[in-house]
């Protein structure tokens, strides 16, 4: 029975990669033919008229006039009549939190991913994707971010690690040390890995630029080379030829930084957006007024202005990369709040457009660029040998970049997806994550070793987890998150809701919700887990203290203290403590 609900479980997430595709289609011995298909090759600006182009095993095979190329026997012939045909395209910007994002980008023709924090799960994702076991885009994954890396021991470490884990590059982040920069980049070349990131603030500028690390976002420009100076421009040509010198490539994100001034802006507007009914629940929970982050940081209108400033400085400094030839790579910093997958690089293409691109460079940049970075000579063109990433369009994308948006069929590593197909994908998403939560819920308490086995390879980030465990509580009280609790420790004690930072934030997540009492029960819980943890005293004291019951409120922040003096809350539980003290002996009757 076990293994039944287990595969249950993952037919749940993967439906759509069996569903769509026929027998005949995966078959291995079998030739996609596209026949009388004109051919945007992306190896330069031009178009192959009347071509046909035949995939064997996930591989083109062969290219030329269809007068001349003859069919295989058993071919599945795609009429191309009228239609063009062009490489699938890359986000080399990309946040996978979910499989049911992958759709997202297969739907828009997005046939290739970089995802820039990696976890275990990622490379599952990658190997199935990869065997045709999953379907979905080609996954290039880093390991997790590297974010305070200080000495060169720890740069070793951390680089080891992850290439021992199979991750394919490293992600650096703003604030590792000028000691350990060097040795980071140093070791992921010894092992063939790529590298990725911030720009950090530690190293000098030109140190950073003389790697050849590949940037992130444009912004990471204005706060390190402009030092925030957004007024400025007159050193652009210098930073222009310092990335150019050193070939640098970017990744503009663009669209990333844009949505952000929106929803800071207009978010109801942003909100509207059609796409954004394709995100899972709790994420469209999370983006909403009063939630919003960027619409509470960024609410006056100084922010604002700032932002605009910088943006119109990024795009000026886009526009002179281009001019001198920089590498420039589409990535959207996808499910960054505001950012939709899939729909986003179609958006950042127009931008691209927008700052005098031609459509060639901004689909060059989508397509050719990120494969001469990723992996030469495997996908980003139409010519034998490569992966069979490609769409079908109705247009030349030459005339009209936004014909790319709407295509006619996609394919995936010689997997045939004709837009029916696209659009049921497409319309199972939302249902698709509503189901799951439900699956995950429904099975806690009956079987926790299987949900915490499908969650491992699911849900690298936790949050499927977390929305299943705070609709548990709310729906059903916290007396089921405590068998959830009981079960998971006795199954595995490294299991997450069992670990005292889940069962904090899940007590705070119940806050937000306005279950207080149901929070103070979670909180409670913990107290018990952990009775020598001055943090967990904390927790249930605040929200005491929130519910106006000083007396409890006194005696866990005191409990607090004395389990633990030096917890990091401590100084400001000690103030707190010394009001509450005074308060208390004034409102006692005399």
């Amino acid at each position: 029975m076990k293994k039944l609900l287990i595969l249950s479980a993952l037919a749940l997430c993967f439906g759509y990669a069996s569903a769509q595709i026929s027998p005949a289609q995966n078959a291995a011995n079998k030739v996609t033919a596209f026949v009388n298909v004109n051919v945007v090759p992306m190896d330069k600006e031009r178009v192959l008229y009347n071509q046909t182009v035949l995939v064997r095993d996930g591989r083109i095979s062969e290219i030329g006039d269809a007068k001349k190329v003859k069919l295989p026997k058993n071919a599945v012939r795609i009429d191309g009549r009228g239609k063009f045909l062009m490489p699938g395209l890359a986000d080399m910007h990309a946040h996978l939190n979910s499989p049911h994002e992958l759709p997202l980008y297969l739907a828009n023709g997005v046939t290739t991913v970089y995802n820039l924090n990696g976890q275990p799960s990622h490379l599952l994702w990658r190997d199935r994707a990869r065997k045709g076991e999953m379907l979905a885009p080609t996954i290039y994954t880093c390991g997790p971010t590297i974010r305070t890396a200080k000495t060169a021991e720890d740069a070793r470490r951390i680089v080891e690690e992850q290439s021992r884990a199979g991750y394919d590059s490293i992600k650096i982040y703003s604030f590792v040390s000028k000691e350990a920069y060097p040795v980071l980049v140093e070791e992921a070349r010894k092992r063939k890995m790529l590298i990725v990131g911030h720009i950090p603030r530690e190293p000098k500028f030109e140190d950073v630029m003389k790697t050849g690390m590949a940037i992130a976002h444009a912004e990471e420009f204005v706060y390190t080379f402009f030092n925030n100076n957004v007024d400025d421009d007159s050193r652009l040509a210098e930073v222009v030829k310092m990335t150019r010198e050193n070939n640098v490539p970017v990744i503009l994100t663009l669209v990333a930084f844009d949505r952000i001034i929106r929803q800071a802006e207009d978010l109801p507007a942003l909100l509207a957006s059609p796409e954004i009914k394709y995100l899972a629940p709790w994420v469209r929970e999370s983006w909403q007024p009063g939630k919003n982050l960027y619409q509470q940081r960024f609410a006056n209108a100084e922010s604002i202005n700032y932002l605009k400033k910088s943006i119109a400085l990024q795009k000026k400094m886009a526009q002179a990369f281009r001019q001198a030839g920089v590498r420039i790579m589409v990535g959207t910093d996808a499910m960054n709040m505001g950012v939709v997958p899939g729909f986003s690089v179609h958006e950042e293409l127009r931008n691209l457009l927008e700052i005098n691109f031609t459509p060639f460079e901004a689909l060059r940049a989508a397509t050719r660029n990120p494969a001469e970075f990723l992996q030469p000579g495997e996908f980003g063109t139409i010519s034998a040998g490569r992966r069979a990433d490609l769409i079908l369009l109705d247009g030349n994308p030459l005339e009209d970049v936004s014909r790319a948006s709407r295509p006619a069929g996609v394919m995936a590593r010689g997997r045939w997806l004709p837009a029916d197909a696209l659009r049921r994908m497409l319309d199972e998403v939302s249902a698709d994550y509503v189901k799951e939560e439900q699956f995950v819920k429904a099975n806690f308490a009956r079987d926790p070793a299987q949900i915490f086995n499908y969650l491992s390879e699911n849900d690298p980030f936790n949050n499927l987890l977390n929305e299943s465990t705070a609709n548990l509580v709310v729906e059903q009280g916290a007396g089921e998150f405590r068998k959830v609790f009981e079960q998971a420790k006795s199954v595995n004690q490294k299991s997450n809701p069992i670990q005292e930072e889940f069962i904090n934030n899940l007590g705070y997540r119940l806050l937000g919700r306005n279950k207080t009492r149901e929070a103070i029960e979670i909180f409670k819980l913990n107290v018990e887990a952990y009775p020598k943890s001055g943090n967990t005293y904390d927790s249930l004291a605040e929200t005491y203290l929130a519910t106006g019951e000083k007396k409890l409120a006194f005696e866990f922040y005191k409990k607090a203290l004395e389990v633990e003096p030096n917890y990091p809350n401590a100084k400001v539980a000690a103030e707190i403590l010394k009001k509450l003290e005074a308060e208390l002996k004034t409102d006692s009757p005399k």
